[in-house]
């Protein structure tokens, strides 16, 4: 039993009807911890890391939380995690 559908009905249909998929860069560069915080790695850690000071070498070692403004954002790029 097969019958057709409007295009409209189908068009929304198929709106509201889709998955939910990850951002796969998003999801491997960031992490959310149980409180729901996002940490990052510090950015420049490839190389050169031996002209940078002790300090910089330190703060380079911890994750850093992710600026407020973009928190939303990001976690909307993951909706599983």
């Amino acid at each position: 039993m097969s019958f057709h559908l409007p295009a409209y009905i189908l068009q929304t249909y198929l709106l509201h009807h889709m998955k939910l998929k990850t951002h796969k860069t998003v999801s491997k560069r960031l992490i959310v911890t149980k409180s729901g915080k996002l940490l990052k790695r510090h950015g420049g850690q490839d190389h050169f890391n031996s002209r940078d000071s002790g300090t910089i070498t330190r703060k380079k070692r911890r994750d850093q939380t992710v600026n407020a403004s973009y928190v939303r954002t990001l976690k909307s790029l993951m909706p599983h995690n």
